[in-house]
């Protein structure tokens, strides 16, 4: 199932039209990382992202077709049964099929938010470089939000462990790095 953007659907304050880049590719029913450089930034992301996902829903008076209620509802009552429950802002983002991914989650929480994003049932997540660095974690779309981590550039090796994420071998024919 594939949705589009309605011409009159409007994604206010989305000046570099990343929420675009990112509805584009999930609205495909394929998923999205967003490569920041620290744990704010991927919480504020995604709050974008969600926000912007629920604003188009509304626009559409109906939910998006690419995303499972149902699954969603089993995430977050995974998420809420963790011993540290259900943190807030992820259980906001995530009704959206947006997470975050970095060290200040439980394991449990990052482990539930890698398994719904493998499994299709999250389709993007903001996070920290940390995701990236040898595990086999796929997406469609891998975009870096900076050039510049922990203050410099960033180095050739790191944007290719970076951008590998997109279109891995054996799960995707296709990937794209932004």
């Amino acid at each position: 199932v594939e949705a589009k953007i309605r011409a009159d659907a409007r994604i206010e304050n989305d000046p570099d039209l990343l929420a675009h880049l990112v509805y584009e590719t999930i609205a495909q029913q394929l998923g999205v990382l967003v490569i920041c450089p620290t744990k704010a930034r991927c919480e504020t992301l995604a709050e974008h992202i969600a926000r912007s996902i629920y604003t188009l829903e509304k626009s559409h008076n109906e939910p998006l077709a690419f995303l499972s209620k149902e699954k969603i509802l089993d995430c977050l009552g995974e998420l809420k049964s963790t011993p540290s429950g259900l943190d807030s802002l992820l259980g906001n983002t995530v009704r959206y099929g947006v997470a975050f991914h970095h060290a200040g989650l439980t394991a449990e929480e990052r482990e539930i938010v890698e398994a719904y994003f493998k499994h299709g049932h999250l389709l993007v997540i903001c996070c920290t470089s940390t995701l990236c660095s040898g595990i086999n974690f796929p997406a469609r779309r891998v975009i870096i939000r900076t050039p510049i981590f922990n203050g410099k550039p960033l180095d050739v090796m790191s944007y290719k462990q970076m951008a590998g994420r997109a279109g891995r071998k054996g799960i995707d024919t296709h990937g794209e790095s932004i």
